[in-house]
């Protein structure tokens, strides 16, 4: 018993040591067209946003490239890099120009 304890205890202690701070960031696509987003080149969100569509995701704290591509058209992309902290949400709005 007291070996699974120390088990169980060294387990939540590797985890809480390599757990990452997390924060919310929003993503919304204020566009006419379909987006895929990423950040640093990986998918968010459950699938591609439609116009006037948004999600939440929770991504780690630090400075990131946040983009977004135009599905049918990988010309249209808008991208750019933020810093985001533990201190409140951020919101990544894709607009059309």
């Amino acid at each position: 018993m007291k070996r699974l304890f120390a088990v169980a205890v060294l387990i939540l202690a590797s985890t809480l040591l390599f757990a990452a701070e997390q924060t919310k960031v929003n993503f919304v696509n204020a566009t006419s067209m379909v987006m895929r987003f990423t950040v640093d080149g990986n998918p968010v969100c459950p699938g591609d946003l439609i116009p006037n569509g948004f999600c939440t995701e929770h991504i780690n704290v630090g400075t990131h490239t946040f983009r977004a591509v135009d599905i049918h058209d990988s010309r249209n992309v808008i991208e750019q890099e933020h810093t985001v902290d533990d201190t409140d949400q951020w919101t990544f709005r894709v607009e059309e120009h």
